[in-house]
């Protein structure tokens, strides 16, 4: 309270009772402070500004429960506030407002957003607008693959119950139904009394379905006497006694939450569980993917749905961890490309819709078992279908129409025996009707594409006419978002611009996602006259420092990038290959970089280089750059 000495209006959330306290005997210390008070639960009877329910703009939504309390994870992100009047006069009203994401720390922080909104007199009207533009606070969480099959979130650098809970939710989010095992050591300097800290910390556990648990440290012993009797835990006096015992635990085929305060050194514990691979990491900044994600979002009109394209395994990033990730920041339709991609984040826990851009008749029993929409795009594959599902078995299906880009789809000669086909299969149900913009970021190609769209506006109508119903319509592609709002129609489909690549007036505002890093394995001093590498391609002129680094052609670092065509980051420096790319290993100069050692790390692409860079050099685009990058490579996740 200390802080608001000079501070006439104060917001608080009466929720938290030690909070209001301090905040009730700071407004009656002086004369004119006021406290401008809010509440999740509504208990309060002096509010000005409380929240009535929550509710999910989802497709996959559970309604809000008669009496919220406080928020819970999946419930969703739309609410109404209910503002009463008070000593601020403020006129009493219903609203309904939306935030850019559903944790429940961001949730929270926005409600404090908009009691200051309401504090300061901004009219109701302009939250919306200035809400969309809030970003959650950052704190950064790891995400690798571990031993035998299993997922750890490494949180080892931090540890308070706020964001244990925040640690939690991401945790139940990459892992809805599987086996879950939280790593906690004590909390230190938390300010509150053992047996309430620690019953909340239960609480927490409970509410998350943790399945064992492991504690480290003296304090947290406190949490047995709050957890049912037969609850698998175990418990250990520090992370050296923990290690010892390691293997009697035998993890397997568990997302494990690694949790601790600095103190207890926790990244001893990551290291030990995580999976031994390549040094070669793909770094994916989850946090930077949904920041795109947002940026394409507040394009769009409300009501607009969203389809993220995750084909080709994330476009190379992970296809299951990016899925999750986009389901849970309410996306309504996922893409990919054949059946087994779909079937894949099926047996991940994802639920979304899913549309399979390139089926098989030998496909069609898999895609209705794990309720995956094919795109049907010739009568040919039309009539498999029908065969397949006869009068009674109930399908969605997606019409892909051709519009120009001839590469998939019904041509205007095909409607009449298309529209008769869906007319006597209505338990063929079309969920959407769709084109594919060939030139959409092309603005010399732009006639073209107003033609294109014409000519989908045009196939679209006599095919909702004939169904007696009107599917969603989208044609606007990643560079089509950006350049052509007039084609967002139903849904839009969002693809490489989730990964920070987009079109020239988005590039200021997107994200790097994907950084590609290898680790100089040797250095040696070569004499003038030796080459470097296969065929001798590499000849050095000059006395010279040699890095070999761990990336080759097999992990996608292709041949083209060698003989100095193009250089990496070593230390901020950029050290230009010498000699062929080998195929698992490249060999770089580092003669001009005194400070590089062997273990040092090498940035292939990232914030700089940029992958366009390394794209250009290889005579292709950013897309073939990132699907080249091999499963080999460890992908390493994280999120502010």
């Amino acid at each position: 309270m200390r802080l608001f000495d000079s501070v006439n209006t104060l917001v608080v959330c009466a929720d938290h009772p030690e909070i209001a306290a301090a905040a009730q005997t700071w407004a009656a210390e002086k004369t004119g402070r006021q406290l401008f008070s809010w509440s999740k639960t509504g208990k309060p009877d002096s509010l000005e500004f409380r929240v009535l329910s929550f509710e999910s703009s989802g497709h996959h939504s559970t309604p809000p429960p008669p009496n919220p309390g406080p928020l819970f994870p999946g419930l969703g992100f739309g609410f109404r506030v209910l503002v009463e009047s008070g000593q601020h006069s403020l006129k009493t009203q219903n609203s309904k407002l939306t935030i850019p994401f559903t944790d429940e720390a961001s949730v929270e922080n926005a409600c404090h957003c908009i009691a200051a909104l309401l504090a300061l007199g901004i009219p109701v009207a302009e939250f919306s607008r200035r809400l969309k533009h809030l970003e959650p606070v950052e704190m950064r969480l790891e995400l690798k693959a571990g031993i035998n099959r299993c997922t750890i979130i490494n949180d080892a650098y931090s540890n308070d119950l706020a964001s244990l809970r925040i640690a939690l939710q991401f945790a139940r989010q990459q892992s809805r139904t599987g086996a879950l095992v939280l790593i906690l050591s004590d909390f230190l300097q938390s300010g509150a009394g053992k047996k309430q800290l620690y019953a909340a910390v239960a609480k927490a556990i409970a509410e998350h379905g943790i399945s064992r648990f492991i504690g480290i440290g003296s304090d947290i012993l406190v949490l047995r006497d709050s957890l049912p009797a037969d609850f698998p835990v175990a418990f250990y006096p520090d992370t050296g006694a923990f290690l010892q015992d390691l293997q009697r635990h035998d993890f397997h085929d568990e997302l494990i939450l690694v949790k601790g305060a600095r103190a207890f050194t926790f990244e001893r514990i990551a290291r030990r569980l995580e999976q031994k691979a390549h040094k070669t990491v793909l770094e994916v900044n989850l946090g930077a993917l949904v920041h795109n994600l947002n940026v394409y979002n507040r394009l769009l009109l409300p009501g607009t749905k969203m389809m993220a394209m995750v084909k080709a395994s994330g476009y190379g990033s992970g296809s299951a961890e990016v899925a999750k990730l986009l389901e849970f920041h309410q996306v309504d339709y996922l893409g990919v490309a054949y059946a087994d991609e779909g079937i894949e984040l099926r047996q991940a826990g994802v639920r979304l819709p899913i549309l399979v851009l390139n089926p098989e008749p030998a496909s069609f029993d898999a895609l209705a078992r794990h309720h995956l929409e094919p795109e049907v795009y010739s009568l040919t594959l039309l009539d498999e279908l029908i065969r397949f599902a006869g009068k009674n078995r109930e399908l969605a299906i997606h019409l892909k129409l051709d519009t120009g880009m001839h590469r998939l789809g019904f041509v205007p000669a095909d409607l009449p025996a298309l529209t008769e086909r869906l007319r006597l299969h209505p338990n063929l149900r079309v969920r959407t009707v769709f084109s594919h913009l060939s030139a959409s970021d092309a603005p010399a190609h732009d006639a073209f594409t107003h033609a294109q769209a014409a000519a989908f506006t045009v196939l679209y109508e006599p095919i909702a006419t004939a169904l007696g119903y009107r599917p969603l319509r989208h044609i606007a592609n990643t560079g089509g978002i950006a350049r052509f709002p007039e084609y967002h129609f139903d849904m839009v489909r969002l693809g490489i611009g989730l990964y920070g690549v987009g079109s020239e007036a988005l590039r200021e505002q997107l994200q790097v996602v994907n950084t590609l890093k290898a680790t100089i394995s040797q250095i040696k001093e070569i004499p003038p006259g030796d080459t470097v590498g296969y065929n001798r391609n590499g000849p050095v002129a000059r006395p010279s420092r040699i890095a070999t680094i761990s990336i080759g052609y097999a992990d996608g670092l292709l041949r083209l990038a060698g003989n100095g065509r193009y250089s990496v980051l070593v230390h901020g420096l950029r050290a230009p290959t010498i000699g062929n790319v080998c195929m698992d290993m490249t060999m770089v100069d580092v003669t001009h970089i005194p400070a590089a050692r062997e273990g040092d790390e090498v940035v292939v692409f990232g914030e700089q280089p940029p992958v366009q860079e390394l794209a250009a050099c290889l005579q292709t685009i950013a897309y073939e750059v990132f699907t080249n990058i091999a499963e080999r490579v460890k992908r390493v996740y994280w999120q502010e």
